[in-house]
């Protein structure tokens, strides 16, 4: 379980899922680990405007934050956040609705998680024809 750190208030707690925008990312990274731009893509906003949201969720605790060569993956787990944030965040998520925006973010994940699968697949295709003599040098 994380640490909430003590100085911060229940209204900075608040503060931080103040923001619709906010949710919905928190929302979306419920279900899955995304790097910053993928995120950019299911939410069709900017990627400056996703990180600066990102940076809030993530400085309040309530984001795992990885680095995977240049790229910064993100992922919410409720069940690990410390417990007031557990407790605000299931209150926020009993509450939210289910609307248009929220549907489309839905609708837009697969086809975003099948990309970066294409991606990965071309990759070690290219890989493939080299490493035989990867492997020889090792």
């Amino acid at each position: 379980m994380k640490r909430l750190n003590n100085a911060r208030t229940l209204p900075d707690l608040m503060g931080d899922l103040a923001d619709p925008v906010r949710v919905r990312l928190l929302r979306l990274l419920t279900r899955t680990e995304l790097a910053v731009g993928e995120i950019a893509k299911v939410v069709q906003m900017p990627q400056s405007t996703v990180s600066r949201h990102l940076k809030v969720l993530a400085d309040g605790g309530w984001l795992s934050k990885r680095t995977e060569g240049t790229a910064s993956l993100f992922v919410a787990r409720p069940e690990e956040l410390a417990e007031p944030l557990r407790a605000l965040w299931e209150t926020v998520e009993s509450h939210l609705r289910l609307d248009a925006v929220h549907e489309e973010d839905d609708r837009r994940l697969p086809s975003v998680l099948a990309e970066r699968r294409l991606d990965s697949q071309a990759y070690f295709g290219r890989l493939a024809g080299a490493w035989d003599d990867v492997r020889t040098s090792l």
